[in-house]
């Protein structure tokens, strides 16, 4: 099964593809580094790995450990979505059941 980390860097690809704004991929790349790095804590490296109870684990560890406000765990919990949404299009897995 794919890396995350390498799926992560096809879907910052497409999305400069996309033409998305340098906000929201800077957006990408912050949340993608701080959720790798708790990724990596967790031992999970690869996409079938993802499910809803680690998403869960990680934006409350948001909000627990890191200090994160309400908005910012839901930019985050929108990114993940997107992310994830993006698997399913690629048809990398069948990930709907990754994020709440």
């Amino acid at each position: 099964m794919a890396s995350i980390e390498m799926m992560e860097k096809d879907f910052m690809a497409e999305k400069k593809f996309e033409g998305v704004t340098e906000n929201s991929l800077t957006s990408y790349v912050n949340f993608f580094k701080g959720w790798n790095e708790w990724l990596r804590q967790e031992g999970i490296e690869r996409v079938d790995q993802l499910n809803s109870r680690n998403s869960k684990a990680f934006l409350l560890y948001c909000i627990e450990e890191r200090g994160n406000k309400p908005k910012t765990v839901n930019t985050k919990l929108k990114l993940m979505r997107a992310f994830t949404r993006w698997l399913n299009e690629e048809q990398v897995t069948a990930t709907s059941h990754l994020i709440l």
